[in-house]
């Protein structure tokens, strides 16, 4: 049984779990391809640590910015 703590159900449109599906099998060529949960694990991990860079590189822009005027 799963474990409703740790775990949520999400519903997509047919279109988008084909989508899934083609990519669940390219994420990792040549090895047999992730679930679907874990296709969409990777595919989330990967947006928030691009979001997070782009954060993390505007911080370091403004620091920069605001030191060289010091």
């Amino acid at each position: 049984m799963t474990d409703k703590i740790k775990y949520s159900n999400i519903s997509v449109s047919k279109r988008t779990y084909a989508d899934l599906q083609k990519l669940s099998k390219k994420i990792l060529p040549g090895k047999t391809p992730l679930s679907i949960s874990k296709t969409v694990d990777v595919l989330v991990n990967e947006k928030m640590q691009f979001f997070q860079n782009i954060q993390d590189n505007g911080k370091k822009v403004i620091e920069h910015e605001y030191r060289s005027k010091i």
